[in-house]
């Protein structure tokens, strides 16, 4: 029974962690979701821009602090945490007032020991006009990250069929009893 606990632990893992694209109209704020274990003290979260070498941090946050000495001069004030509590394991962040420059990779890394690990790959895509013609500037993608949903989905359709086959089984485990009896 505990291997089959695993078999929905892995694949919802492996949903979470995919790459996300988010377009967001010029001048707008970008919301860049990240989510992690939600009972785990974390010791650091960084949310970097591979392509802006050599100072890639966009925010950073350790030991209950942020940062912003660290972060690339051009995030300084622009970026903050969408909960600052961190509950559920909501390490998203949201950029203000975005640009085109502000166009990229967004990668989000969380420790929960002593080396961070990638927990989510973020594509950000500004546009001049908004392509969605929401008018307000905001994230044209919906407020519940696409990973989690998709995670959540399945292991509810993984547990729906693991139930069914256990039903089954069990039915077929049963000793059969005749419907009626003869007696001679």
């Amino acid at each position: 029974m505990c291997d089959a606990g695993w078999t929905f632990i892995v694949p919802l893992c492996l949903v979470c962690s995919t790459v996300g694209d988010i377009k967001v109209k010029s001048g707008g704020d970008a919301v860049l979701w990240c989510l992690g274990s939600r009972n785990t003290t974390i010791k650091l979260l960084e949310w970097t821009k591979p392509d802006l070498n050599p100072d890639s941090i966009v925010f950073y946050y350790r030991g209950q602090h942020i940062f912003e000495n660290y972060q690339h001069p051009y995030y300084r004030g622009r970026v903050e945490l969408k909960d600052p509590q961190l509950k559920n394991g909501s390490f998203s962040v949201i950029v203000k007032n975005v640009t085109l420059n502000d166009t990229g990779t967004y990668e989000c890394q969380v420790g929960y020991g002593d080396k961070p690990e990638l927990i989510n790959s973020t594509t950000l895509t500004i546009t001049d006009s908004d392509p969605h013609e929401d008018g307000g500037g905001r994230n044209t993608t919906s407020n519940t990250p696409v990973g989690l949903v998709v995670g959540l989905t399945t292991a509810v359709l993984l547990l729906m069929l693991l139930a069914a086959v256990l039903v089954m089984y069990r039915r077929r485990k049963r000793p059969q009893t005749p419907a009626f009896s003869q007696t001679y």
